[in-house]
């Protein structure tokens, strides 16, 4: 019979591979993370705005339902 501690200390029996070596690796732009802070600045101010006039659960549901679409 197969458990979830069957599986305990599986991955400490997997070796250790080398990191790839990739001459033309560079690290990544800081665009797609300034454009990420922006974005939850941008939705953390609506929703603050607008639980100062509907209750907060109801500006909460909305913010969820609004990212879900």
């Amino acid at each position: 019979m197969v458990t979830p501690h069957s599986f305990r200390g599986a991955g400490s029996r997997l070796g250790r591979s080398p990191a790839p070596d990739l001459p033309g690796l560079r690290p990544a732009p800081a665009r797609p993370a300034l454009l990420f802070l922006v974005s939850v600045l941008a939705s953390m101010t609506g929703l603050a705005i607008a639980m100062q006039s509907i209750p907060t659960g109801t500006a909460y549901a909305v913010w969820v339902g609004v990212a879900w679409c």
